[in-house]
């Protein structure tokens, strides 16, 4: 179903004039608005900057936001066919695989967290599913979401039943939190991969992670989905104390994983799992009713409910939600075609306005937070802003690109389900094997340190005397005397 037909039948505006000059039925007119909103959100990237990292953007994004732009960048190619973008695009997933090719990455590895590896998982999981440029080694995307999967499930505990902690490390603050993005990014994940692979190990997993996320109502019986709970401190844990806030993302994650479901029953199975669909529909219904994710005299324009009311309080992260759960309608749409020109009907309008508040900045095309009013505010302005009308643009049209492949299917990622547990690669092992230090080692060992000491001792002499000899000459030479 192409989205001239979804505009059709919703009767939504699809042409806007700004800067991008965007209309939603040319297709040119799309790609060309997708090209400068795309080159700015690269504006901030740090593999440009001599000395920069590869795959990283600058301060004060995150390795998480990085993550999130490159797969907007997997979906722009996909999408619009442009592959002008691919080489960087392919150059930092490859740069950001980790050591272990589980996405435990060691430049990050002290303040990583689960929804950072998750987040980046879930890119790994778009590159396979979209046959995206593969590694020339044995470690491909699929490899690398495996490998991730199973380092995260690895961590699941008893405290509170279950869940994931938000990080991974106890001295992090945040430890004693378990909230709905880690949790739901491994549940994202597992669900696309039982869609890709079959193998039901990841639907028990995925069954697991979704009881217990109603069992302690982060997701509740109206499918709302909440932020997290604090686990509280000591050997006792307070699990009900839940954080109110409702963000797109979270729900979004959960949708998507649902719509994963039920289109991989579908496929494995013949008959799409009628829970699962429910789910999907449940979560999107819950979404779009009042006082959620869209506002605007007819209620269907995307907003961050939880930080943008009256007052603006959204902070670089949740900037950036949007852009994710644009992506996440979108791939849902394709997952589940019957629901797509209900999303279409949010999306689309949510597109335009977005698109209408891209006319500030050096460029004229700078886009920026408020799409409820539409207009540029250059404080807020950033990755986060672009990613976002990124998202919301490029997804109006993915209804005529094709579906997610899975390994009956077309897609032909390399992978492992024993990635993340038993590492093969000798080149970043980090086990020091143990020295065995014998009487010859002690001896070798003693004529150094004297050697040492002598050098030492010889070298303060010479400094001593050589600064006295300046210092006499220095002082001879002063003017002022």
């Amino acid at each position: 179903m192409r989205i001239q037909l979804v505009a059709a039948l919703c009767g939504l505006i699809t042409t806007v004039t700004c800067a991008l000059n965007l209309d939603l039925n040319s297709p040119v007119s799309v790609n060309n608005a997708v090209a400068l909103v795309a080159q700015g959100m690269l504006d901030y990237y740090d593999g440009f900057r001599f000395g920069g990292t590869i795959g990283m953007f600058v301060q004060p994004y995150y390795w998480w936001h990085a993550g999130a732009a490159w797969n907007a960048m997997i979906e722009y190619w996909h999408i619009t066919g442009n592959s002008s973008l691919n080489d960087i695009t392919y150059e930092a997933l490859l740069h950001q695989r980790g050591e272990r090719f589980d996405l435990m990455v060691f430049n990050f590895s002290s303040s990583e967290g689960n929804d950072d590896q998750g987040v980046w998982g879930m890119t790994m999981m778009t590159a396979a599913e979209r046959n995206f440029t593969a590694p020339t080694d044995e470690y491909g995307w699929l490899y690398v979401a495996q490998g991730a999967f199973n380092t995260m499930a690895s961590r699941w505990d008893d405290i509170c039943g279950g869940g994931l902690h938000w990080q991974i490390y106890q001295w992090n603050s945040g430890y004693s939190y378990k909230n709905a993005i880690a949790s739901g990014a491994l549940f994202n994940i597992g669900a696309r991969l039982y869609r890709y692979t079959g193998n039901e190990t990841y639907l028990e997993w995925c069954d697991k992670i979704w009881n217990w996320a109603e069992a302690v109502d982060l997701v509740t019986k109206q499918y709302e989905v909440y932020d997290g709970i604090e686990t509280g401190s000591g050997n006792v844990p307070n699990c009900t104390n839940r954080t109110p806030y409702i963000w797109t993302y979270n729900s979004g994650i959960f949708m998507h994983g649902a719509a994963a479901l039920y289109n991989g029953t579908l496929l494995r199975n013949g008959t799409g799992s009628e829970k699962w669909g429910q789910r999907v529909r449940g979560i999107f219904n819950t979404a779009v009713s009042p006082l959620h994710f869209f506002g605007g005299p007819e209620g269907n324009i995307m907003r961050e409910i939880a930080c943008q009311q009256a007052t603006i309080t959204c902070d670089a992260d949740q900037r950036t939600f949007k852009g994710i759960y644009s992506s996440l309608l979108g791939q849902t749409a394709q997952l589940v075609p019957d629901l797509a020109p209900e999303i279409m009907k949010y999306l689309v309008p949510s597109a335009m306005a977005g698109a209408r508040t891209c006319s500030g900045g050096r460029d004229g095309h700078t886009c920026s937070l408020d799409w409820l009013t539409g207009k540029y505010d250059d404080q807020y302005i950033g990755l986060g802003e672009q990613l976002s009308v990124l998202g919301a643009i490029l997804n109006t049209q993915i209804m005529s690109s094709e579906g997610p492949l899975a390994d009956i299917t077309g897609g032909d990622s390399k992978g492992n389900g024993s990635a993340g547990t038993v590492f093969e690669s000798p080149y970043a092992n980090t086990i020091a094997a143990p020295l065995t230090i014998g009487p010859g080692d002690r001896a070798g060992a003693g004529i150094i340190t004297a050697v040492v000491c002598i050098v030492l001792i010889g070298s303060g002499w010479w400094l001593l005397t050589d600064g006295m000899y300046k210092g006499f000459k220095i002082k001879r030479r002063d003017p002022s005397e």
